[in-house]
Parts: C-alpha cells; structure tokens; sequence
C-alpha cells in the first residue's frame, strides 16, 4: 500500500512540512522517503537526520498513522538555486 502526503511531526511535537512516500508491505514493513525542498528547510532536515540516524524513532503523519522508523540515508540535491534533501526510512506503523 503506498501511504504519500505532506506534514510530520516529529519528537517534541514539532510540526514539518516534509512530504513523504511511504510504502507499507504486506508483513508490515514500511519503507520510503521523506522529502523537503528548500535551503533552510533542506538544512533543517539534514540536521534532523544527522541526529537521529540508525536509530529508531517516532513519526505522526498528518492523517494520525504513527510510525517507528530508522533514517537509513540521505541523498542532497544542491545547486546554486535549488535545494532539496531525500531520507531514506524504513520501519513499521504502529497505528493507522
């Protein structure tokens, strides 16, 4: 099942406007990408993932679904008028 939108809120209850493309297999497995594009926001995501990668943590995607999931990369798109930054997460959902 493929799970996209815009909006997670992270630990501390902070609200981002990272979109993600999520996909949930059928022995529940989640796996995709949190997308931000901008460079403030793409450095923002690049400082969250610095902080949190390999280890497991807890998302709240706008439509209530929670999920537990490891940052397990980073891609960086960078020119001198666009920004944008790709983490790769894999994990479960713990309520939908």
């Amino acid at each position: 099942m493929l799970i996209e939108g815009r909006g997670v809120i992270t630990e501390g209850a902070k609200y981002r406007p990272w979109r993600y493309t999520l996909t949930l297999q059928d022995d529940g497995a989640l796996e995709g990408l949190l997308v931000m594009q901008g460079w403030e926001d793409s450095q923002e995501m690049k400082m969250w993932y610095e902080l949190n990668k390999g280890k497991k943590v807890k998302l709240s995607l706008q439509d209530g679904s929670i999920l537990e999931v490891a940052p397990m990369g980073l891609k960086v798109h960078e020119s001198g008028h666009y920004s944008q930054a790709e983490i790769v997460v894999r994990g479960t959902i713990e309520k939908t």
